[in-house]
């Protein structure tokens, strides 16, 4: 400071120097004119060079005593400005440390979230991708989606490992050759054709894997099939064996018309024949004999020809194996010229009673019926499917010799609808009252026509009266 404080003042001027200072505090002073006296001027410009040596003296003292003093001053303030340089370069240098470690931290996050995506990818279910937070609902629903991902995978190599139950493929063995699955990816076919090839280079004689399929053995209808199965096969069977041909009426009529049993009988002779009887010729036939005649005979075909028919085809077979192996276009060669309608189903038929006969009773023969009660014989009879309840119940009536009433709830039902009997819940009112409605008819006719529009038609639910014979003299249609 004291230093600073001398160089701001300086030195004590000497009197007598003339420097800038005393020309400067002098300004009035004019010089002398030249054309004046020389010796004059001799002395003034004499006078004023000593005062310039004079000047020069004191400004070189002045800077001799500044000098140490000046150094100094620079040396401190050089020292301050190295110790801010220094400073400086420290705090760059922790900088451009700290930039290094972002940039080191940075890339480290970089890679672990190349990680993340790629376990992801891999199915980890614990690591989250970058765009997600990091809550613990989000880890569990990644770990149940990995879960299914997975269950899914074994469930798909365990069906594509297991084999189908109904076949048994049989496979030759092949030396160096290997099948591909065929539910694999692209990869492991090219796998395996690139195997293949080699196989084939090394072993060129080499057998083609070979599978033969065998088919398992047909499963009973009624038996091992489930109802469903059972229900359309009825179904198909009915409608190959039905013999009720389809009917629409004009109109309806807004009201049903009255009508007697000898009008609806005649009707029903009309759409679906009679049920004819010979009473005398076939008193002494067998009862199978009998079954195949009821066959023939139902429709209205005359009974002569349908006797005729049961002789040929009894006397063209030895024995019942013989006939049972038979195909019905056999029966047909035999009964060509025989006028019976729709031959073939009938053929068929029959040969269908005689196998189911044999298949119950280990025999064909049915002569135990006649002594049993007829309650008993229905129940027998509906066990042969070939029949049918309206051929069953033309069957028990002719062991019986086609006399009588049978009860049946086919025939009940749809007289009750019709209003000719009137509604009971006791099997003997109804057959006493259908016996007096059908006095001096054609009582076996009656019941079997009857019984058919009641299997077919007039059901018990979901009648289909549109399509009825009687549509039009029924008192409980519903039109």
């Amino acid at each position: 400071m004291a230093a600073k404080k001398k160089t701001k003042k300086g030195p004590a001027k000497p009197r007598g120097s003339g420097g800038a200072s005393s020309k400067k505090k002098a300004p009035g002073k004019k010089a002398a004119p030249k054309g004046g006296s020389p010796k004059k001027g001799a002395k003034k410009a004499g006078s004023s060079v000593k005062a310039k040596k004079k000047a020069g003296a004191t400004r070189k003292k002045t800077t001799a005593k500044k000098g140490p003093t000046g150094k100094a001053a620079t040396k401190k303030v050089g020292a301050k400005k190295a110790a801010k340089k220094a400073v400086a370069k420290v705090t760059t240098k922790k900088v451009a440390g700290k930039k290094t470690a972002t940039k080191k931290s940075s890339k480290k996050k970089a890679v672990t979230k190349k990680t993340t995506k790629k376990k992801s990818a891999a199915g980890s279910p614990s690591k989250v991708s970058p765009g997600e937070k990091l809550t613990a609902q989000g880890i569990l629903k990644k770990r149940a989606e990995a879960k299914k991902a997975a269950d899914k995978k074994a469930a798909a190599q365990k069906a594509a490992e297991k084999k189908p139950a109904g076949k048994k493929v049989k496979k030759v063995a092949v030396k160096k050759v290997s099948v591909v699955a065929i539910g694999e990816s692209k990869q492991a076919s090219q796998k395996g054709g690139a195997k293949k090839g080699a196989a084939k280079k090394t072993a060129p004689k080499a057998e083609v894997p070979v599978e033969v399929e065998t088919k398992a053995p047909p499963a009973p209808k009624q038996r091992s099939q489930p109802v469903e199965v059972q229900e359309i096969d009825v179904r198909t069977e009915k409608e190959q064996r039905k013999r009720l041909p389809s009917y629409r009426p004009k109109s309806y009529g807004k009201k049903p018309k009255p009508a007697s049993a000898g009008e609806i009988l005649k009707i029903l002779i009309k759409f679906l024949g009679k049920a004819p009887t010979f009473k005398r010729e076939l008193k002494g036939l067998p009862l199978v004999h009998l079954g195949m005649f009821c066959v023939f005979a139902v429709g209205g075909n005359p009974p002569k020809v349908c006797l005729e028919a049961v002789k040929r085809l009894v006397e063209a077979f030895p024995d019942w194996n013989e006939f049972r192996i038979s195909d019905p276009l056999e029966f047909v060669e035999i009964l060509e010229d025989l006028e019976i309608d729709n031959l073939y189903n009938r053929c068929e038929r029959v040969l269908e009673f005689i196998n189911d006969v044999y298949q119950d009773q280990n025999g064909v023969d049915l002569e135990f019926l006649r002594q049993s009660d007829t309650e008993d014989r229905l129940t027998i009879l509906d066990r042969y499917v070939s029949l049918g309840p309206a051929l069953a119940h033309f069957l028990a009536l002719g062991i019986q010799g086609f006399e009588g009433v049978l009860f049946h709830y086919s025939w009940a039902r749809v007289v009750q609808r019709l209003g000719l009997v009137p509604r009971s819940g006791s099997p003997k009112v109804l057959l006493s009252s259908f016996a007096k409605v059908f006095k001096g008819k054609d009582l076996v006719t009656a019941q079997v026509n009857l019984i058919d529009l009641g299997e077919e038609i007039c059901l018990s639910k979901n009648q289909s009266c549109r399509s009825c014979y009687l549509v039009l003299h029924c008192k409980g249609r519903k039109v």
